[in-house]
């Protein structure tokens, strides 16, 4: 007859007492609550995921379309300034005329896509980014000052805050 190994020895005794014994379950109270935290910890985790991700989408949206929003404005001003005959003489022509309306466009309130979806992103980023270049071809024509973004305004506020 073959000699049992340490590990076989000590598995068959321990095979008819498991059963009979009544602090099994307590050896096992870790794994089951380190179970139950997981899960409940998960469940959590995804509540928060989305509650932080909808609310860093609602600040970013916000701040593009502020931007855009700004830009609009300034075409306004612009178009009365322009079409009134007040400006400082350059860029009242027609090329002037056309990048009005061209920054006008780019910004309306009415066509800036508000979906949540990649395409509709990258097209608001894209105009608006387009919109800063009309804007600043139309700065020079009026002859007025060139003012910083309001993102970046921010972002070179809250480091200029944080460096003091």
């Amino acid at each position: 007859m073959a000699a049992n190994t340490a590990a076989e020895t000590y598995a068959g005794r321990n095979a008819h007492t498991s059963a009979d014994d009544p602090f099994q379950d307590l050896f096992s109270l870790e794994d089951g609550f380190y179970e139950e935290g997981f899960r409940e910890g998960q469940a959590d985790g995804e509540r928060a995921g989305l509650v932080e991700g909808r609310t860093l989408g609602l600040e970013t949206g916000f701040t593009k379309f502020v931007e855009a929003g700004r830009l609009q404005g300034k075409a306004v001003v612009w178009a009365n300034v322009i079409t009134g005959g007040a400006s400082t003489g350059a860029g009242t022509g027609k090329k002037g005329l056309k990048n009005l309306q061209t920054l006008y466009s780019l910004v309306e309130p009415g066509t800036l896509p508000t979906a949540n979806t990649d395409e509709a992103v990258n097209d608001v980023d894209d105009r608006v980014k387009r919109a800063h270049a009309k804007a600043r071809v139309l700065e020079k024509m009026v002859g007025e000052m060139t003012t910083t973004p309001v993102s970046a305004a921010t972002t070179s506020s809250t480091a200029t805050a944080e460096s003091s």
